[in-house]
């Protein structure tokens, strides 16, 4: 096969076990194993066909680590919530990676013009004056940060976007004044650790969708 770093010719050398950790529990199996002879890297393509990335988590369990990931600490995802929520067992070193190999695969995603969610016409709500409204707005939190080995580093800002339509407060404004059911408020979201400036165009691309 051809070697994804290097183009060159890769040859098979045979079957290589992986054990991986999925929300059933530990698995093992084996796949065939290619080693390029001028970059040396070894490829498996099965683990690339089946959603595996290198901190041998299955791609239910990589959700479930990250989303652990980002309600709390890295320790305390690994130590409470995650054997609680899904009897997993996975290290803090683990959880940390994947959340934040997650966080590097969305920063990509945005900055080659990815959307997240389907484009979906909005029926949208009306203001007093009975005419259609939607509202911009930006807000942003503050952000610790750590250097090397636990030595101080200034924080940064974390800049939250939304485009949004909120549902009138008064029942005679709905589209269905009858409805026992509240209208969906509806809304689209970017956020990031960078520039303010550098939040308008994913907001932009978010928002006609």
């Amino acid at each position: 096969m051809t070697c994804p770093h290097c183009r060159e010719s890769a040859r098979c050398k045979g079957f290589k076990s992986r054990q991986l950790v999925s929300l059933f529990g530990p698995l093992e199996y084996s796949r065939h194993y290619y080693l390029c002879r001028h970059c040396h890297h070894g490829i498996s393509p099965l683990d690339g066909v089946l959603g595996l990335r290198a901190h041998d988590l299955t791609p239910a369990a990589d959700e479930v680590v990250c989303l652990s990931g980002l309600e709390d600490s890295f320790a305390t995802a690994a130590d409470t919530v995650l054997p609680r929520l899904a009897g997993l067992r996975v290290s803090e070193s683990t959880v940390q990676r994947a959340t934040e190999a997650a966080g590097e695969r969305l920063a990509e995603a945005q900055h080659a013009g990815q959307t997240f969610g389907p484009s979906t016409p909005w029926a949208w709500h009306k203001d007093a004056d009975g005419k259609t409204v939607g509202y911009v707005s930006v807000d942003a939190t503050g952000v610790g940060q750590q250097g090397s080995r636990g030595a101080k580093a200034e924080g940064r800002m974390a800049y939250i976007g939304m485009i949004d339509n909120p549902v009138p407060e008064e029942r005679p404004r709905w589209a269905n004044p009858t409805a026992a059911k509240r209208p969906e408020w509806k809304a689209r979201y970017v956020s990031q650790v960078r520039s303010l400036a550098e939040l308008a165009e994913p907001l932009r691309r978010q928002a006609s969708r």
